[in-house]
C-alpha cells in the first residue's frame, strides 16, 4: 500500500484525482470551491469518527475481504492525527477532499451489511421528549345559586303583641302524655329558637291549620 500524503492545491492536480474518482463517492462538501475553516473541520470531524467505526468493526468482524485494509485503517488514523488546516480557504478544502478520498475508499472496501450496521452507529439519536409537567389538578369552582323561597309567607293575620311578637295560646290536652310531650316540645322551641324562628314557626303552623 502506498504511503497516504496531502499534497497542495493546483487545478491541474484537483482535476486530475477527480477523474479518478469512483461515481459512488458522495463527498461531504463541494472541495473544488474554497470552504470556511469551520465546515473543514466539521468534516474532519465527522471523518475520523467514521474511520475509528470501522476500525472497531474491523476488529469485531472483519471489514471486507482486502488484505492490506488493517493498513490502511492504521494510516488513516495517523493521518487525521496529523494534517492541519491553514489560512487559504482552497488549499483547506483541498485537504479535506484528499483525506475524504482515502476514507471513502476505506469505506467502501466494507460490505453493504457492514456499513448499514456502521452507518446506524454514527447517525445523531433524536434527543429524548422531555416528561410532560404534571398539572396541577383544576380548582373546582363552587358556584352558589340563589334559590327562592317556595315557603307560603306567613298570613298576616297572626296574633301579634304591642312588641310585634306572635302571641302563643294556651290549649288545654286531656291526655296527661301528650301534654307533657308537647311541654317539652315547647320548651326545646323556646329555647333553642330565635324569635325570628319562632314567629315563623307559629305563623307556618297556624296558616297549615286553618
Amino acid at each position: 500500500m502506498k504511503a497516504l500524503e496531502i499534497k497542495n492545491y493546483t487545478p491541474a492536480r484537483f482535476g486530475n484525482m477527480k477523474a479518478c474518482d469512483q461515481k459512488y463517492y458522495s463527498f461531504s462538501a463541494d472541495w473544488a470551491q474554497p470552504q470556511a475553516k469551520t465546515v473543514c473541520t466539521a468534516a474532519l470531524k465527522a471523518m475520523t469518527a467514521k474511520v475509528n467505526a470501522v476500525s472497531a468493526a474491523f476488529d469485531a468482524d472483519g471489514w471486507g475481504s482486502k488484505p492490506d485494509t488493517p493498513e490502511l485503517i492504521t494510516a488513516l488514523i495517523g493521518l487525521l492525527k496529523t494534517v492541519k488546516l491553514g489560512t487559504d480557504d482552497q488549499q483547506n478544502a483541498f485537504t479535506c477532499y484528499q483525506v475524504e478520498r482515502y476514507v471513502l475508499r476505506l469505506w467502501y472496501r466494507g460490505t453493504k451489511e457492514q456499513r448499514d450496521a456502521v452507518k446506524a452507529k454514527l447517525e445523531p439519536k433524536a434527543p429524548a421528549k422531555p416528561k410532560a409537567e404534571a398539572k396541577a389538578p383544576a380548582k373546582t369552582q363552587v358556584k352558589v345559586k340563589a334559590k327562592a323561597s317556595t315557603k307560603k309567607a306567613a298570613p298576616k293575620s297572626a296574633p301579634q303583641n304591642e312588641n310585634g311578637a306572635v302571641v302563643l295560646h294556651e290549649v288545654e290536652v286531656e291526655d296527661t302524655q301528650s301534654a307533657g310531650i308537647i311541654d317539652v316540645l315547647a320548651q326545646f322551641l323556646q329555647d333553642e329558637l330565635s324569635a325570628d324562628q319562632k314567629r315563623s314557626l307559629v305563623t307556618g303552623l297556624i296558616a297549615a291549620l286553618k
